[in-house]
């Protein structure tokens, strides 16, 4: 059983973490802060305390910011990933970027599908795989741990057939 761990990190964070064999648990964590530096020790705090305990990961997945707008959202987008990479880099658990066009194309069908619309379709997904994801970013981290649990399954697959 490989346990991985898919954020959608922003300042509400959708985490979805599971083993690969089976469904994820979803929930939401909060980085809210008055300012950025605060937004990224929260991600750090929490992601530490996380990964002091047991299951750990055996890898994180983290939704890259897109490409093309540089704002302030972005910034905090990649601020976030570096906060969340650092931390995790610090306790052995090995952190990889994710596209979200890819992660769309994989599991909802289109990687060209707009934001809310793609939230939206991977919420009714998520749901009629059994899940009650309790908001659109638990949907999104839902739709790329489906797509992270695929390399781990193929993976394994392929260790199966080459043995």
């Amino acid at each position: 059983m490989t346990e991985i761990m898919f954020l959608d990190a922003a300042t509400q964070c959708g985490v979805a973490e599971g083993p690969t064999d089976g469904q994820p648990h979803l929930y939401t964590v909060s980085f809210q802060a008055r300012d950025d530096a605060h937004v990224f020790a929260r991600a750090q705090g929490w992601l530490a305390r996380r990964l002091s305990q047991p299951p750990i990961p055996k890898a994180i997945w983290i939704e890259e910011p897109q490409r093309g707008r540089w704002d302030n959202a972005t910034y905090r987008l990649v601020g976030l990933g570096a906060a969340l990479s650092g931390t995790a880099a610090l306790f052995g658990v090995p952190v990889h970027f994710a596209n979200v066009r890819t992660i769309r194309k994989f599991t909802l069908g289109r990687g060209d599908l707009p934001g809310n619309e793609a939230k939206c379709l991977a919420m009714r997904l998520a749901r009629a795989s059994g899940l009650e994801p309790a908001n659109l970013d638990e949907a999104d981290a839902w739709a790329g741990w489906f797509w992270a649990r695929s390399l781990y399954r193929e993976n394994d697959l392929l260790k199966r057939v080459n043995a």
